[in-house]
């Protein structure tokens, strides 16, 4: 009997669960926003190939972790739109009280203010935001 029940022991602790982890640092897209002087929303948003996106809300967030996922057809919308950014299409962003969005995609990164955007980085935000208000 002390075997069956060792034997059950080992074969229940050794399950593993089937949900598969999401590691940030494989994420097509990262997309920042960073704190300001007041209460700025801080989080990260992190988009997968597979439509996967994964939610962290840092600092004066409702949220802290969500998940959801996005059609693949908003994830080539996204591509098309990233490689069509021109440099005209963002500033350097300076300034003390300014939260500063960072999208990373393709080891490429852009840093700009999101209230002064134009062309393909404004539809990028949108949509962007669009997705945040989806998981929330």
């Amino acid at each position: 009997m002390k075997k069956i029940i060792v034997i059950l022991i080992v074969f229940l602790g050794s399950c593993t669960p089937s949900k598969a982890v999401l590691k940030t640092d494989t994420a097509l897209f990262r997309y920042s926003k960073s704190g300001c002087l007041g209460n700025c929303p801080v989080y990260d948003l992190y988009i997968f190939e597979n439509g996967s996106v994964l939610y962290n809300g840092i600092k004066n967030t409702s949220k802290k972790k969500a998940h959801s996922t996005i059609t693949l057809e908003k994830i080539a919308t996204l591509k098309s739109l990233f490689n069509a950014i021109t440099v005209e299409e963002y500033q350097s962003v300076k300034g003390r009280d300014i939260p500063i969005t960072t999208i990373v995609f393709n080891n490429k990164r852009v840093k700009y203010n999101a209230n002064t955007v134009t062309g393909n980085l404004l539809k990028i935000d949108s949509l962007i935001q669009e997705i945040i208000r989806e998981i929330q």
